[in-house]
């Protein structure tokens, strides 16, 4: 009589053993949804890298920055301007004193025109780089 109770346990148990490795397959939107979620988990952990990367980048280069002391004692003052000619020759030496501030209406239009054409003749033409 064990024997007989012992059999129908061992095979519920044996069903039931069965039913578990059973793999269910999931549908097309629940792997689509799962695809997308590995995705932003993929983008998330390089955009995550890449942000503490940056940051020990900008670490270790901001440590060899000079002091903010030592390059405001660097500026110097105004200089005097030097116009030479195409041979080499100085032709004048204008003062600090010589030098006025202007704007940019008080400049002839002349002027404007030919430091462009020698700087990018494509000036006007484009938005900019």
């Amino acid at each position: 009589m064990a024997n007989r109770i012992s059999r129908p346990i061992a095979r519920a148990s044996g069903a039931r053993a069965r039913s578990r490795r059973t793999v269910k397959l999931s549908s097309p939107k629940k792997r689509f949804k799962t695809f997308v979620a590995l995705i932003l988990l993929a983008l998330m952990t390089a955009l995550a890298l890449g942000l503490v990367g940056s940051l020990i980048i900008f670490w270790r280069f901001s440590a060899e920055l000079p002091s903010i002391e030592a390059v405001t004692a660097d500026i110097k003052g105004p200089v005097a301007t030097t116009v030479w000619s195409e041979d080499g020759v100085r032709l004048a030496k204008l003062d600090v004193v010589n030098q006025k501030p202007i704007t940019l209406d008080q400049i002839p239009k002349n002027l404007i025109d030919a430091t462009v054409s020698i700087e990018d003749h494509r000036f006007w033409e484009h938005p900019g780089i």
